[in-house]
């Protein structure tokens, strides 16, 4: 008889624990809901919105971006020169998309060649994001310098949530790893984060008449932010050397397909009660090569290899200054956008 009192009371504590286990996660998940960053960045009046919280991006497990594209009605598409492309519906252009405009803590990063920074950023590994906002149909004119369909704002971690140091390394299916370092801090009043990235990403192996695919990427990223309450500093880095895919190759089976791509974003921000200005530099460097027996054509003439090097530049400005009087909200303001864009070498046949 003792016993069974002994057995009825360990399984009544059991359960008590178990309850109060439950209870003490349920209250750290509503804490960490309610002071999640994207409650107060998330804009209204903007069309379809999708907030990925933190929380929600460590339970998708989403390690890129185009993870994340994944589960909206934008979707996800590689164009057939290894290019994350939603909008590309199985034409020959590089890229389709250049209504869809990236943002990073405001900046938006972007390229006079494709007209935005999702080529570049589609395969961006996402250690150093805190949440990530995506607005479709009606995106707001308040924060895109050209006209867009979609808007992608990604927000990076804060010092004062995500303090101190953190070293990372993980492997995956196909020989796949990433190695990452995380820094952050506050001195005096201004905050800092640093993070630094080495990701490849290899990819199942496709054959086309026993041609392998070429699919695999291997991405540098480097983020740096230093903010005050009124200013911040973003120096944003990559470097990328990922497979071709089909590229220019008439059946689709090109013996070599390679894009490396260097990347460099540097901007400011200082806000100044209802006052905003910014200054946003980017420049792209881009190398592509496709090598197959008979490549393509041009003029008629069959092309075995085909190498092209180009560079662009964009520089951007903003000022504004917001009025608010009762439920009214009126922007005043301007931008400029200069682009740069050149093709520095291409070749055919050597």
């Amino acid at each position: 008889m003792k016993k069974v009192y002994f057995f009825y009371i360990a399984l009544t504590l059991f359960s008590l624990s178990l309850y109060g286990a439950n209870e003490i996660d349920n209250l750290l998940a509503n804490i960490e809901e309610k002071s999640d960053l994207s409650l107060k960045t998330k804009q209204e009046n903007t069309g379809v919105s999708y907030i990925y919280t933190k929380h929600d991006l460590d339970i998708m497990q989403a390690k890129y971006l185009s993870d994340v594209l994944k589960s909206t009605e934008i979707g996800y598409k590689d164009s057939r020169y290894g290019i994350i492309d939603p909008f590309n519906f199985f034409n020959t252009t590089p890229f389709s998309s250049s209504m869809i405009k990236v943002f990073i803590d405001n900046e938006e990063i972007s390229s006079a060649l494709y007209g935005s920074g999702l080529p570049i950023l589609g395969d961006m590994e996402l250690g150093f994001v805190d949440h990530i906002e995506i607005y479709a149909q009606n995106p707001t004119f308040a924060y895109s310098t050209e006209p867009s369909m979609v808007i992608i704002r990604i927000y990076s971690k804060e010092a004062d949530r995500d303090i101190g140091g953190k070293i990372t390394t993980s492997f995956g299916s196909y020989k796949s790893n990433l190695q990452s370092f995380q820094y952050a801090d506050t001195l005096d009043k201004y905050s800092y984060l640093f993070y630094l990235s080495r990701d490849i990403n290899r990819k199942k192996n496709i054959f086309v008449d026993n041609v392998n695919i070429k699919r695999n990427i291997k991405n540098y990223n480097l983020f740096a932010s230093i903010y005050d309450d009124k200013n911040r500093f973003m120096l944003k880095a990559v470097h990328y050397d990922k497979g071709g895919l089909f590229g220019i190759s008439l059946d689709a089976k090109p013996d070599t397909s390679d894009i490396k791509t260097d990347n460099i974003h540097l901007g400011y921000e200082r806000n100044i009660d209802k006052f905003n200005l910014s200054f946003i530099f980017d420049k792209i460097k881009n190398e592509t090569v496709y090598k197959e027996n008979i490549l393509n054509y041009y003029k008629f003439t069959p092309m075995s290899s085909f190498y092209v090097k180009s560079t662009s530049e964009i520089y951007t400005t903003k000022a504004s200054y917001i009025c608010k009087y009762k439920n009214n909200k009126m922007i005043l303001g301007d931008k400029l956008r200069l682009k740069h864009f050149v093709y520095n070498n291409i070749k055919i046949n050597v």
